[in-house]
């Protein structure tokens, strides 16, 4: 895990491209996004939501739910958040591990919705992760984003819908950082065709290996899925999801012959 100092506040800068793409910004239940000092106009992910994210990262108040000798994944749950003074609606969930990649293509398979289409199944092609962006400064870019799942566990857990801010920031060493929380815009109401749930501040840290041609990530997520399913479901529904994705990320870089 990367020092702490290392993860600089995101900032609250104007946009004049986001201040023409949304109306009306409002925080999504239970997560706050703040506006800049500058004025309602202005739309930053706040410094709460950096320091919520943090405080996710460095808990060591985390179960093991899985382990191999690639991948770790753990759970803060509802308690332990409640504990730490965060959001508790849902568990939150935090993956470590390696990839044999470096940090700029791992995040690409991620974070690149185009990219991720190649080899993620559950995420709908009309996701997009790229509704808006700006270049806030040389190495630092805010992403408006339409997260689309399909249905899981034979459509148990039906197609869900996530709006999210997004900020992504090229950081000293090569550390790339991905922040996300929810956000709710008048150009994406809420439909029958899909659940729509919140990401709590969430993200990925992706630190390059001493070789640099691997990276170790540490991926936070920490979802309220909506819907009125038992919990129990849910998180078994999001620890294999999760699993998933590490899985599958490390075996497409291993057969893929452009990775």
């Amino acid at each position: 895990m990367p020092p702490a100092t290392h993860i600089t506040a995101a900032a609250d800068l104007a946009s004049s491209e986001v201040d023409a793409f949304f109306k009306e910004v409002k925080p999504v239940r239970g997560t706050r996004l703040a506006l800049a000092d500058g004025g309602a106009s202005s739309l930053g992910l706040s410094r709460t939501v950096h320091h919520e994210f943090m405080t996710k990262l460095q808990s060591e108040a985390y179960t093991t739910v899985k382990q191999n000798d690639q991948f770790h994944l753990q759970r803060l749950d509802r308690g332990a958040l409640k504990a730490l003074g965060l959001k508790a609606q849902a568990d939150c969930l935090r993956l470590s591990g390696t990839f044999q990649a470096p940090p700029a293509r791992v995040h690409q398979l991620l974070n690149d919705y185009t990219v991720r289409a190649q080899w993620d199944k559950a995420v709908h092609p009309d996701s997009d992760s790229n509704i808006l962006t700006h270049t806030v400064a040389p190495q630092k870019s805010r992403q408006v984003l339409r997260t689309l799942t399909n249905a899981v566990m034979g459509g148990l857990i039906t197609a869900r819908e996530f709006i999210d801010c997004a900020q992504t920031q090229h950081l000293d060493g090569g550390l790339i950082q991905h922040l996300a929380a929810s956000v709710t815009v008048d150009q994406f109401p809420i439909t029958k065709s899909a659940v729509r749930g919140t990401n709590f501040p969430c993200g990925m840290i992706y630190t390059p290996g001493d070789d640099g041609q691997s990276t170790h990530l540490e991926y936070i997520i920490h979802s309220d899925i909506g819907g009125w399913l038992p919990q129990s479901v849910v998180s078994k529904g999001t620890t294999n999801a999760l699993w998933d994705i590490a899985e599958t990320v490390s075996h497409y870089l291993a057969t893929t012959a452009d990775s």
